[in-house]
């Protein structure tokens, strides 16, 4: 695998200085109002779920995206030359940006209408809408998989394993130490020696951040209606675009690969469980560094790590 150095985005460990909600909401669309002055609209809200985006909803119909720190402006507009790319190709809703800034530092496109998919919303959902949802991704995942590597005009294979576990020692493993049990740090260890020496047979243009808080369900409630936040697209394992399917259980990621068409090797729903478990990781990361209550996110990391055997 290659060096993960100067390979894509920098960790997110770095914050520009703290504004309160509603500074930072009146700069943005005072920003909206000087690029577009045509565009009228009521009501203006600052959604909070963003970790490179600052993302602004204007009367419910608009999304306005703009990057937190400056480099992240090339890859929103990475972003959005990809979306263009991949738009008609793939059988769900995308972001298609109807508006975008002079100089391409931020842009909005009309809103998908829906809300995340949450493991909450998935057990309650009738059998046929559960295979319905199945087959969307798994044709999504067909289609975006079966691009050619040029669609990633910058296809450094920056998401490595190697990359994760460099970024774990490098950047986080002292906050684990501060706050977890010295067993639960070495398992996390012991994942990482394990996670480093992922092997694949090929890459593939991957979405690269498909977990429930990018996959959209309709409002009634009946099937997928888009998929969103397309910055961390990349070129690298396709076991990587499933690991958000382990939140929903084994069975639904296997009922999805029912309609997934590409080439598919024997490993890749062992290695979409080790992926799974690094969101996991970085999920309770976070949780410690923002002085939230981890312990829901370490029981389950801690019985994916056992189902793994770390």
């Amino acid at each position: 695998m290659e060096s993960t150095e100067n390979h894509g985005p920098e960790p997110r460990d770095q914050e520009p200085p703290e504004q309160t909600d509603a500074t930072i909401l009146a700069e943005l669309v005072e920003k909206i109002h000087q690029e577009f002055p045509d565009l009228q609209f009521s009501e203006a809200r600052l959604e909070k779920e963003g970790l490179d985006n600052f993302v602004v909803v204007l009367d419910e119909e608009w999304v306005f995206r703009f990057p937190r720190i400056e480099k992240y402006v090339k890859l929103f507009s990475r972003e959005v030359q990809l979306l263009k790319i991949i738009k008609d190709k793939v059988p769900v809703a995308v972001p298609d940006y109807e508006y975008l800034s002079k100089e391409n530092e931020f842009g909005g496109y009309r809103m998908i209408k829906g809300g995340e998919l949450t493991y909450e919303i998935f057990k309650n959902l009738p059998k046929d809408v559960k295979e319905k949802i199945a087959q969307q991704l798994g044709e999504f995942l067909s289609a975006l998989h079966n691009l050619p590597s040029e669609a990633i005009t910058d296809n450094h294979i920056w998401r490595t394993p190697v990359f994760f576990e460099k970024r774990y020692y490098t950047n986080r493993r002292t906050i684990f130490a501060e706050n977890t049990t010295p067993d639960l740090l070495k398992r996390i260890d012991d994942f990482y020696e394990k996670f480093k020496k992922i092997e694949f047979p090929s890459n593939r243009v991957i979405h690269a951040d498909l977990s429930s808080r990018h996959m959209l369900i309709s409002p009634e409630k009946t099937s997928i209606s888009g998929i969103i936040d397309f910055g961390e697209m990349s070129f690298a394992d396709p076991a990587d675009d499933f690991y958000g399917f382990w939140s929903y259980g084994e069975d639904f990621l296997k009922e999805v690969l029912q309609h997934y068409t590409p080439e598919k090797d024997d490993d890749l729903i062992d290695r979409s469980h080790l992926y799974f478990v690094r969101y996991l990781v970085d999920r309770l990361y976070r949780k410690y560094d923002w002085g939230q209550d981890p312990k829901e996110a370490e029981h389950l990391l801690e019985e994916h790590l056992s189902k793994i055997g770390c």
